[in-house]
């Protein structure tokens, strides 16, 4: 299970282990213009583990999502580029599905299918330095709550590029972890493992970076890279210690902006 840092959504390059891009391109409202919303949409690919704690890689395309600016009436601005501001935004994950046949040693588990992951996030940006939290709740391959927190710092190094990268902390509840690392009793008397039943928390560690590039004014490229280890219950169960505690992802996107006025 790794996290989906998607700030303000650029949700997509999702792992099976769960990563997702992140971004930090806020605007101002003299940037912005007249519009109530600035959003870049795209495409991308990653490379990333099949599934969870798999030591197989495959290569999967994701749409690309990010806001850059947002006011509401009333609410005012929920989005926008001061320094050292709160911001709220969704949270997107997507979680591949795990088969017997996907590795020899899950002959005799249960298939868990594609799930998707929805939920709240927040971030505090403080100068160069961004906290941020997410909470998911999964449909479909599982029904749990998932959830990731980081801290990045965030650079300029050179015009038209920015440069994102910090740690990461995940965790999950029982339901979650009990899905994609738990092994029943029925589970047990048909395959290579023993029963195994494993509690919520603190899931994984790692470190998540990100460059993106202004090719054009509206056209915007993205590389990101993601570690993550497993640890706790997660990192003692059987299906992880038959493949593997480190879980690494590469993707690489591009993204067009758009602006548009929805409240005049």
């Amino acid at each position: 299970m790794r996290k989906s840092t998607v700030l303000l959504a650029l949700g997509a390059f999702a792992a099976t282990a769960g990563s997702a891009m992140a971004m930090d391109d806020t605007l101002t409202a003299e940037q912005a213009g007249r519009n109530d919303i600035v959003f870049d949409l795209g495409v991308g690919a990653q490379v990333q583990p099949k599934f969870a704690s798999s030591d197989d890689y495959i290569v999967l395309p994701y749409p690309l999502f990010a806001v850059s600016y947002l006011k509401l009436p009333v609410f005012g601005e929920l989005v926008s580029a001061p320094k050292r501001a709160f911001s709220l935004y969704p949270s997107i994950n997507f979680v591949g599905s795990r088969s017997s046949d996907d590795a020899s040693y899950l002959k005799g588990m249960d298939d868990v299918d594609f799930a998707f992951e929805l939920g709240p996030g927040i971030a505090y940006r403080y100068n160069m330095f961004r906290a941020f939290a997410e909470v998911r709740y999964g449909f479909t391959g599982h029904n749990g709550i998932v959830g990731s927190a980081g801290l990045d710092l965030v650079l300029d190094p050179m015009e038209r590029i920015q440069v994102s990268f910090g740690p990461r902390v995940g965790f999950a509840n029982d339901e979650y972890v009990e899905t994609y690392f738990g092994v029943s009793a029925a589970e047990a008397n048909t395959s290579a493992f023993n029963q195994y039943d494993p509690s919520g928390g603190f899931t994984d560690v790692g470190l998540g970076g990100r460059i993106s590039y202004d090719w054009t004014e509206k056209v915007k490229l993205h590389l990101q890279a993601d570690y993550t280890r497993y640890i706790g219950d997660v990192a003692d169960s059987p299906v992880v210690e038959a493949g593997s505690e480190d879980q690494f992802s590469v993707g690489v996107g591009i993204t067009y902006r758009f602006g548009a006025d929805l409240f005049d």
